[in-house]
C-alpha cells in the first residue's frame, strides 16, 4: 500500500528478480486442553493473543488467532514467533480471520504465557484446571 493509501500493483515477470525473501523463525504450538479429571475438553477455542505488536505498513497490530479442540482435546495453533498469551474460552475472535469462533464451553482455565523462542517444537502444552 502506497502511502497515498492507495493499493498499488505491480506486475511481475520470470524475468525479473523480486530480492530477497526473509522468514522468521517460528513455532507450530500443539497442546490439550484437560479437564479436572484429566479428559480431554472437545470443541473448545484456543486463542493466542500476541504481546508484541507488529509493523504493517505504519500500523502497530497485534496476533489474535483461535482453533477448536478435536474430539479428544487436542488443538494446533500455526507458526508463531514471540511472546504470546495462550487461554481457552466458549468463544473468541479471530483477528486474521476477521470472525468470532464457538464453541463448547470449557472448565476455568487460567491463561498462560509462552514464549516460542524458550520452546521445543516438540512439547505438548497442557491447559488443565489448576
Amino acid at each position: 500500500m502506497s502511502s497515498s493509501g492507495k493499493v498499488t500493483f505491480i506486475e511481475i515477470t520470470n524475468d525479473e528478480d523480486q530480492g530477497d525473501v526473509v522468514l522468521k523463525k517460528g513455532v507450530s504450538l500443539k497442546g490439550r486442553v484437560e479437564d479436572i479429571k484429566g479428559n480431554g475438553v472437545a470443541s473448545t477455542v484456543v486463542g493466542i493473543d500476541s504481546k508484541d505488536f507488529i509493523n504493517l505498513d505504519g500500523f502497530l497490530v497485534m496476533i489474535k488467532t483461535v482453533v477448536k479442540t478435536d474430539d479428544k482435546g487436542y488443538f494446533q495453533l500455526p507458526n508463531l514467533s514471540g511472546t504470546h498469551i495462550l487461554s481457552v474460552a466458549n468463544a473468541k475472535p479471530d483477528f486474521s480471520r476477521q470472525m468470532l469462533l464457538l464453541g463448547a464451553t470449557p472448565p476455568k482455565i487460567e491463561a498462560r504465557t509462552i514464549d516460542t523462542d524458550d520452546l521445543d517444537p516438540s512439547d505438548l502444552i497442557v491447559l488443565e484446571v489448576e
